[in-house]
């Protein structure tokens, strides 16, 4: 099977009817103008989901907005990309082609999951805010119970519990 667009194309020989359904699948994508991005964060082999977004580039505008568990279909082109990670994981300029998996590996993250309980041990929604170990810059703000994922590095965890503040 071979399909020609603009002068560029792909070739693909099938070999059995499983790899019927993958030309099939990446035909469709061409014939819509969209690509695959799959963005993978990492640490020791685990992956780990985080909300993020595609971008034009110029104006910012928002194309598409999806975790990064898995490979998701986008309109070919060239993005910028945000992942909501403490501190925010950007990529400029990620083209993706017509019918093409672009695959983008980042390792060094990890998941942190700070839950506080109540006398009756049961859980207890706080908030919680994140920095750099030193720094006074909050690089997060979010509630206890909520996973959260974040670069490799030393952070101050701090939790407002009423009148009380508690850092660690």
């Amino acid at each position: 099977l071979c399909l020609s667009r603009a002068g560029s194309g792909w070739f693909t020989v099938l070999h059995g009817p499983a790899d019927v359904a993958r030309a099939a699948e990446r035909l469709a994508l061409v014939l819509r103008n969209e690509g695959l991005l799959d963005l993978r964060l990492t640490a020791g082999g685990e992956a780990f989901a985080a909300p993020m977004r595609v971008l034009r580039p110029l104006t910012g505008a928002v194309v598409a907005a999806f975790t990064t568990r898995g490979a998701h279909a986008v309109p070919a082109g060239m993005f910028d990309l945000t992942v909501d990670t403490a501190p925010p994981l950007r990529l400029e300029r990620v083209l993706i082609l017509p019918g093409e998996t672009t695959l983008i590996e980042r390792r060094g993250y990890g998941r942190l999951l700070v839950e506080a309980l109540n006398a009756d041990n049961e859980p207890r929604r706080l908030p919680l805010s994140v920095r750099r170990a030193g720094h006074r810059e909050e690089l997060r703000y979010s509630t206890t119970g909520e996973p959260l994922v974040l670069g490799a590095a030393e952070y101050e965890i701090r939790i407002e519990a009423g009148d009380s503040l508690v850092s660690r």
